[in-house]
């Protein structure tokens, strides 16, 4: 896709999934359907939400682009 990866940002619920968004120097937003905020931690890890709908419902990704705008 030609961007960076400390350009990406990872969705992921799953511990093995964070972990690759950290190998791969890819951010990540803790998806905790299935597991602990505190079993989706990491550095990387700039947030966690319940689900998906959260997101949605709190306009994620419009208030990440003007925080880093």
């Amino acid at each position: 896709m030609g961007i960076a990866a400390a350009a990406c940002i990872v969705f992921e619920d799953a511990p093995f999934g964070i972990e690759a968004a950290r190998r791969a120097g890819m951010r990540a937003v803790a998806v905790c359907t299935g597991h602990s905020p505190e079993e989706l931690s990491g550095p990387h890890v700039i947030t966690s939400v319940r689900d998906y709908n959260e997101l949605m419902n709190n306009n994620f990704l419009r208030n990440l682009h003007a925080a880093t705008a």
